[in-house]
């Protein structure tokens, strides 16, 4: 595993399962209560020794969720893992201390060793409140971040998954042209709308929005293409039945600058072809 790719699970995916399973709190008879932060004595697992604090939860959970993964990273990256393991312990440490969770969590969380085991400890009873298990989140991602070249690895993670989302949607163009092509010996015929429209950085959250245009233009019809999630790049097609060219075109950091991934399919002798360029490595 790359050190950028361990670095940027860390930080976007905090406490792998615990950030994901908000507890789901109600007020009333045989429930626990928004905030209460504590369970009953007789809520207790029976089979979770007593006697964990803070410190011993954080040390087990980094051990058995996180220090597996650093593992995998060449020698000379672990240097960075380990100070990131150190700053993600304190953190946890903190959090439980100064959130004072309740007993009943922190011994569960002293003990998880799968992550069905850790969602139970954002479960009532006893288990960590929806607030708790939201600052904690948060502060393994801070505490992460502080780590020098953190932010940095974690920046060309993300950039290497929106530039996916283009070579993903594109390939899938191909596969669809040539089946078009083999059923009716040629590509879809024509120049379809651009789209998403308008462009992705002038919508909200600087992402194109799903459209229903894909569905009217008769090229993009023909080719079963469009994009159903909100996503990065607008997409073009154009063809004269035996040759087309596609692009995605996308402004990932919304700077002025976009890039631009193509697409171009040909048939010889009866037979389609596609080929791919993509940006340059390190443009964004």
């Amino acid at each position: 595993m790359s050190k950028t790719r361990w670095i940027a699970t860390l930080s976007i995916v905090p406490l792998l399962s615990l950030g994901a399973c908000k507890k789901q709190e109600t007020t009333g008879s045989g429930s626990v209560a928004a905030g209460s932060g504590a369970g009953s004595a007789s809520a207790t697992p029976s089979d979770i020794p007593s006697g964990s604090s803070c410190a011993a939860a954080a040390d087990h959970l980094v051990t058995v969720f996180f220090k597996p993964e650093m593992d995998k990273l060449d020698t000379t990256d672990r240097a960075m893992g380990a100070k990131v393991l150190t700053a993600v312990t304190a953190a946890i440490t903190t959090r439980c201390t100064e959130d004072k969770w309740a007993d009943t969590a922190i011994r569960c969380e002293a003990t998880a060793t799968t992550q069905e085991a850790l969602k139970k400890c954002t479960e009532p009873p006893g288990g960590l409140t929806s607030d708790q298990t939201d600052k904690l989140g948060a502060a393994i991602s801070a505490a992460a971040a502080t780590v020098p070249g953190v932010a940095e690895a974690n920046k060309t993670y993300l950039d290497k998954s929106k530039k996916t989302e283009a070579a993903l949607a594109l390939n899938q163009l191909a596969k669809n042209a040539k089946a078009a092509y083999i059923t009716s010996a040629e590509f879809p015929k024509g120049t379809a709308k651009q789209l998403p429209d308008p462009p992705c950085c002038a919508q909200p959250d600087h992402h194109c929005a799903v459209s229903t245009a894909w569905a009217s233009d008769p090229v993009w019809k023909a080719l079963d293409f469009q994009i159903d999630e909100p996503n990065l790049f607008q997409y073009s097609y154009q063809s004269d039945g035996q040759h087309f060219t596609a692009t995605a075109i996308g402004d990932l950091d919304c700077d002025g600058t976009s890039i631009t991934y193509k697409l171009e399919g040909s048939a010889k002798d009866g037979q389609p072809s596609t080929e791919l360029t993509e940006p340059p490595p390190n443009a964004r």
